[in-house]
């Protein structure tokens, strides 16, 4: 024993609010080694009781030396971290979650005295993965999610802006944590908290449509090969879009099909990309490798066409002429960023962002902008974005013009 191993925890004030920087002091550390280690503790969800430990050892033989004792949180039961999401096209309806202690019905206020009560739903220990050798979902990472609250805010009129809170009305009710998904969860907290509009929870596919766009979600860790129900599946929606109301189509899945990485699985690529060719694909965005990367045009890892620079310098790619999708990896997002290879010499790579930073899209009928931005102050709301890219198409127009034509020939 080291009697004068210690570690000091510094925070603003004296229990933690439910976001703050606290510094960690590690001293009387007598033979500093690489492989010394601190993590950070949760041992329910994260806004109760955390400690910081110091280890040596490294990931793979970590030895406890010394712990911080417990760093308090002076509102645990706050409900925190409301996540919106929409629900269909029309923009009328949001959806909100977020995350409590409290099982009983809390609600969500919004807009001009409209109020609704949520669902309520969880998930236990006994729900995740079980297998011979312990992992961190069911063993010693276990952490209690609370309770996942949803409501359904409705009414909501274009180019309109509106207020809302959610929770209880009173003090300390609720309390909060995130879970990472990984490590033995068999995706039952992603599930939970973000359900999506799949036919049923073992087929994770599914499509929507927003706005100008039909999305096309597919799962990589299930069967695509030719004649399985998920390969069937995306054939037929690919197929049955609507251009004229949805002239742009964004296929999405986990694992890329290009990356500079050694992430792809050629299989994968020689059974799904033909689909994508022939539907007229426009972008596909995939994860799974933690950066940024775009492609040309590509098909068969070759470039079926560039972009040009539009007035403004930004690569723009014309899909009038539509030869193959465009590709990005868009998995910056949070998670430890992977490095690109020193010399990237696949000539379809066209931009590499190794930076933190997260992808909007704005649509319209005839044009298509993706923009990759990071945010640049942690106390304000400001953003830079550090790649865009554009799309454009006259489907509508030509669709509108065939109509038109048909028409007359019936007169």
């Amino acid at each position: 024993m080291n009697p004068f191993l210690k570690i000091n925890i510094s925070s603003n004030s004296g229990p933690l609010s439910n976001e703050e920087y606290v510094t960690v002091t590690v001293s009387g550390v007598l033979i500093p080694d690489e492989s010394d280690w601190i993590a950070m503790i949760s041992p329910s969800h994260s806004a109760t009781d955390i400690e910081f430990v110091f280890f040596t050892g490294g990931f793979n033989t970590p030895c406890v030396l010394t712990r911080s004792g417990a760093v308090n949180f002076a509102n645990p039961n706050a409900p925190l971290y409301g996540h919106l999401s929409s629900i269909d096209s029309t923009g009328s309806s949001m959806k909100l979650t977020w995350v409590s202690g409290d099982k009983e019905p809390q609600q969500v206020q919004y807009g001009d005295g409209k109020s609704q009560a949520s669902q309520v739903t969880t998930f236990t220990q006994a729900d995740m993965c079980s297998g011979i050798l312990k992992s961190p979902a069911v063993d010693f990472g276990w952490h209690d999610p609370g309770y996942i609250h949803s409501a359904l805010m409705t009414g909501f009129q274009p180019s309109s802006g509106y207020s809302y809170r959610y929770g209880r009305d009173y003090v300390d009710s609720g309390s909060v944590y995130g879970t990472p998904d990984s490590g033995g969860e068999c995706g039952v907290p992603y599930e939970t908290y973000f359900p999506m509009p799949t036919s049923a929870k073992d087929k994770p596919w599914y499509s929507i449509d927003q706005g100008s766009v039909h999305f096309t979600v597919i799962s990589t860790e299930h069967n695509w090969l030719e004649n399985s129900e998920q390969y069937e599946w995306m054939k037929n929606d690919l197929k049955s879009v609507d251009r004229s109301r949805t002239p742009w189509v964004i296929f999405t899945g986990h694992r890329p099909m290009y990356s500079s990485a050694d992430a792809v699985d050629v299989d994968f690529v020689e059974a799904v990309e033909p689909l994508l060719v022939d539907n007229k694909v426009d972008l596909a965005l995939w994860g799974h490798v933690h950066n940024y990367e775009r492609t040309c045009s590509v098909y068969q890892s070759n470039c079926m066409a560039m972009p040009t620079k539009d007035k403004d310098g930004i690569d723009t790619y014309n899909h009038v002429n539509y030869t193959a999708p465009v590709h990005a990896v868009i998995g910056m997002a949070g998670f430890t960023l992977d490095k690109f290879p020193s010399k990237v010499v696949v000539g379809w790579s066209l931009v590499r962002v190794a930076e933190f930073g997260y992808t909007r899209v704005h649509a319209t009928k005839e044009d298509m902008k993706i923009e990759v931005s990071r945010r640049i102050s942690q106390n304000k709301d400001t953003r830079k974005v550090v790649e865009s890219f554009r799309i454009t198409t006259d489907r509508v127009l030509k669709l509108m013009s065939s109509a038109e034509n048909s028409l007359e020939k019936v007169n």
